[in-house]
Formats: structure tokens, sequence, C-alpha cells
């Protein structure tokens, strides 16, 4: 009878959930309601709630990218005395940043329940070793752009005693940053095993095509007003302009490579093998393993006699 009690015991506390397959009935026990009376609706649950997982996970390691993108871009500015003007932070935040961020949990579950589970966690080994790579990716792009940029003919240094006022640094390093957003907006958005593939997400893909079209107007300005509204200089020869481009494809290719190297099935399995070996076991649980033992080995007979 213990056992059996210790059985159920453990099989409550491992369940997340219950369904009711009654519209009558609902309880903290079963918080979903099925009209149709039969368990086939543990399927869509499961699809809709890992569909959720990787959504949240995916919008969290974006923001983190964002952040880090721009504070980079910040970083390098301030080191030569200058920032980015209010219409490139207007642009960011209001057309990029938000048009990205809005689209990219619009894409469905995946037709087709896939084996494994995801990732819980927003936060583990696996996620900040990502993030970390990804961070020193951003860096060392925006950094070879800030510094390739003051070899060319035409350099124009910046002028801090007049205020924020175009210069050939912040020119590059706001047009490489535009590029990247729109890179990690599509690189993060993981599609299947778990929600559909990244091209049905119709939304993300206009904002996508609208991102990378205006921020290769920003290389190219064919219009006059361009650079007077956006504060930018002009990168003069299409040489230049071509090699900012063929750059940031490159971002993208190793961006790319990199989040498939951490699906990789034997990587994973190798981090989460360190994770679980310097996981430390929680307190209650070891409080709990051990009043279960001496429970098994109490003998109420031996007490009273």
């Amino acid at each position: 009878h213990h056992q059996n009690k210790r059985y159920l015991s453990s099989g409550i506390n491992a369940e997340y959930g219950g369904v009711s397959l009654s519209e009558a009935e609902a309880s903290i026990a079963a918080p979903f309601t099925s009209a149709n009376p039969s368990i086939s609706c543990m399927k869509e649950i499961l699809r809709q709630g890992r569909a959720a997982l990787v959504t949240a996970s995916v919008t969290f390691r974006f923001m983190a990218m964002y952040s880090m993108i721009q504070f980079i871009t910040q970083l390098l500015l301030y080191s030569i005395g200058t920032n980015m003007s209010d219409s490139q932070f207007l642009f960011i935040d209001m057309f990029v940043i938000s048009g990205i961020a809005v689209t990219l949990g619009n894409s469905h579950p995946a037709k087709i329940l896939a084996p494994c589970t995801p990732n819980a966690q927003l936060i583990d080994l696996k996620v900040l070793i990502l993030l970390t790579c990804h961070v020193a990716m951003t860096f060392a792009f925006q950094f070879s752009g800030f510094m390739f940029v003051k070899t060319l003919p035409f350099y124009t240094p910046p002028v801090s005693s007049r205020g924020i006022q175009p210069c050939s640094e912040n020119t590059v390093v706001f047009i490489i940053s535009q590029f990247q957003y729109a890179i990690y907006g599509i690189v993060l958005s993981k599609g299947q095993p778990f929600r559909s593939p990244l091209w049905k997400n119709w939304s993300l893909m206009i904002v996508f095509v609208v991102c990378t079209i205006l921020t290769v107007l920003f290389v190219f300005q064919p219009f006059h007003f361009i650079p007077r509204i956006m504060n930018l200089l002009s990168l003069e020869t299409f040489d230049v302009k071509i090699t900012f481009i063929l750059m940031m494809a490159l971002n993208l290719v190793l961006a790319y490579l990199l989040e498939m190297l951490f699906d990789c099935k034997s990587v994973t399995r190798r981090l989460q093998e360190v994770r679980i070996a310097n996981k430390s076991r929680p307190k209650y649980a070891t409080l709990q393993s051990e009043w279960n033992n001496l429970y098994s080995n109490f003998n109420v007979k031996n007490f009273y006699s």
C-alpha cells in the first residue's frame, strides 16, 4: 500500500495539467476543457504548448540580441564621442524592432507532433553559450566595419564640438546594425519540428523583406532625402557598398550555421549531460528521499515491543 501511494504521489507531481472531457466540469486539476469526449485532444494541447514554449524562447533571445546589438553600436560610437541621431533611434524602435517582435509569434504549431520536447527553460547552458557566440559575432562584424571605413579615402571623422553630426563611423555601424536586426529576427525564428516552417509566417517575411530593402536604400542612397533624414553620409564607391552587402550576407550564413550546429543532437546531448552533472539536487528532494527511506525501514511492531 505504501509503495502504491508513493507511486501515485510521484505520478501526480510529474503532471503539469489535465483535460476535462466534459464542458460542465473544470477544475484546477483540469485547466483544459474539451468538447469532444476523447483523449485525442491531448495531441492538440501538446502541439500548441510546445509551439508556445518555442515562441517564448525565440522572443526572449531576439530581444536579448536586440539589446546587445544596440549596446555594441552605441559603445563603438561613444568611443569616438558621437552617437546615433534621433531619427535613427526612432527608425530602429518604431519600425524594425516593433515589426519583428510583433510578428515573431505568428508561426502556427507544426502539424505533426514531434517525438522530442522543446527546452522549457529560457536561460540554460545552451542558450547562454549560443547567445554569447552570437554577441561575439555581432561585435566582430560591427568592429570590422568600424575600422574598415577609416581606411577609405572618403572617410569623414566626427566633429564632437557640433553635437551629433554625420560621420563615416555612424553611417557604417548604423547600416550594419540594421542588417543584423533583420538577420537575427530570421535566424532565431525557428520553425520545425515544433512550429510551422519559417516561410509560412508571411507577416514576418514581409517585415524582413521591407527592412532589408530599406537598409539597402540606406547603403546606395538613390534618393537625396534619405541621408538628410537619417543623418547618414554616402559610401561613395560602388565597390565599398557591395563589400558591406557581402559582409552582411556572410553574417547571415555564419549565424544560421551556428544555430544549426547547436541544434545538432550530439551537441545538445553533450550540453544536457554537462548541465545535469553540474546541477545540484534540490533540498526538498533530498529530504523527501531520506524520509521515504526512513519510513520504509520503520517497523511498528519493533517500536512497541
